[in-house]
């Protein structure tokens, strides 16, 4: 079975695994655009009263059936997930919450920034509200809370920025605040991320366990160190925490940054012998062969400019400074800037309006 097929029987079956109260429910298959313009299949069930319903997307269903399991378990599977959703109100399928996440007051204190590809999603970023960081993006999404398939969350659209009232400008600056309290930076040693992932229970150990436990494999100190969130989902947002990123510099000095993913980045402090092109090489191999496509960041390596507080290409450094002589504005600046705008309109405004009640 392909996976055109197997989307025909899911489209066709699912109805038979899930509750009665989706008997007279209509089941449609559309295609999504997703990070780097990838495009996936998602499966919407909605039933009578519902104008937005939930999608799941079936690639990972279709890997389960092509694993060995049978048509009946990934259906069920499916039915299990979809359903799961709905009853713990995760999805969007409510007016009420279609209300909240559009209403600015509401919603101001979920949006969290996420960095991507600026070239890789040129389609979605002309639907989309977003900060041009170099040859990177910032977008904003609504943070939904998690599930057990992951965060939940929902892109900020050209529309929902209309109906918010604000500028971009303002929605970075809010999304950045927010990212520090919604999902924390994480920095820490390549070795304890290993530790993390191959040693059970580790994060809760005491600092003389940990020890202990990592001297039972063969883990050498790579010179690494990796920055993230608390949840490793669309970490590489973390390199906007300007007050992490200067006391990573001061704590290893100068370093590259090498985008592993939209989930993390690695921080490499420069050596000496160190050479650009060599981990540029390093980048793009990883980017090829065990990165899903979705999921690249970049195929470039960039460095930390702590005066401006902004990141930029490595091999477009002398680039970078020029501008900077010449008196561009940082992202920072930029924002302040916008601001005060901002500032200056409300100013007027109000003087309009006081000086037509005065003669009224």
């Amino acid at each position: 079975m392909d996976f055109n097929e197997f989307k025909e029987e899911v489209k066709e079956n699912i109805k038979d695994f899930l509750p009665e109260r989706y008997e007279n429910a209509s089941v449609s298959i559309s295609e999504v655009i997703k990070n780097n313009d990838t495009k996936l299949y998602g499966l919407t069930v909605r039933m009578e009263d519902q104008t937005i319903a939930p999608t799941l997307y079936l690639e990972d269903y279709f890997n389960e059936l092509e694993s060995g399991k049978s048509m009946d378990y990934v259906l069920d599977h499916i039915a299990e997930v979809y359903d799961e959703a709905s009853v713990n109100g995760i999805d969007i399928d409510t007016k009420d919450m279609i209300d909240k996440i559009t209403n600015y007051e509401e919603t101001k204190g979920k949006i969290v920034p996420r960095v991507v590809n600026r070239e890789s999603n040129e389609e979605r970023l002309k639907r989309m509200p977003h900060t041009d960081m170099g040859d990177l993006a910032v977008t904003y999404h609504v943070d939904l809370g998690n599930s057990e398939d992951g965060q939940m969350s929902v892109a900020v659209s050209n529309e929902m920025l209309d109906k918010y009232g604000v500028s971009v400008e303002e929605l970075h600056e809010k999304a950045c605040e927010n990212m520090k309290e919604i999902s924390p930076t994480s920095f820490e040693t390549m070795v304890e991320t290993l530790a993390n992932l191959m040693i059970p229970d580790y994060e809760n150990m005491t600092p003389e366990e940990k020890a202990d436990a990592r001297s039972q494999f063969d883990m050498p100190d790579p010179g690494m160190y990796v920055l993230s969130n608390g949840p490793k989902s669309f970490g590489a947002a973390a390199l906007l925490d300007t007050d992490t990123m200067d006391k990573i510099e001061a704590e290893v000095g100068d370093f590259y940054i090498l985008p592993s993913s939209v989930h993390e980045t690695l921080i490499v402090p420069i050596r000496e012998g160190m050479e650009l092109k060599d981990l540029e090489a390093m980048v793009q191999e990883v980017n090829a062969t065990q990165v899903a496509p979705n999921e690249v960041l970049s195929d470039h390596v960039y460095k930390y400019d702590s005066k401006n507080k902004e990141i930029y290409r490595a091999d477009k450094e002398a680039e970078h400074f020029k501008e900077k002589e010449e008196k561009r504005p940082s992202l920072k600046g930029r924002i302040e800037e916008k601001k005060k705008e901002v500032k200056e309109k409300d100013s007027k405004t109000d003087k309009v309006k006081t000086k037509t009640e005065v003669r009224e």
